[in-house]
């Protein structure tokens, strides 16, 4: 069963909800990565990796309305 971008949307405003902690949501992101490999909708990747690339550095950190675009274009699509 495909891992879809509205899952990962939904699950994504779920954790946004717990806390906005760039570090926690990277890890958290490429964890989610981790366990759908396989099943990735196409596109869902690049998607992911905005989130999970915020744990490289302050530069690539989003901010938390720049999250919640994301997981509005996600769950829209």
């Amino acid at each position: 069963m495909k891992f879809t971008k509205a899952a990962f949307g939904d699950a994504l405003r779920a954790q946004l909800v717990h806390s906005y902690e760039p570090r926690r949501l990277a890890r958290w992101a490429y964890r989610s990565y981790l366990d759908h490999a396989n099943d990735l909708e196409p596109g869902l990747y690049e998607e992911i990796m905005k989130v999970a690339t915020m744990e490289e550095g302050p530069e690539f950190e989003l901010s938390a309305e720049e999250i919640k675009c994301i997981v509005k274009n996600l769950v829209e699509s």
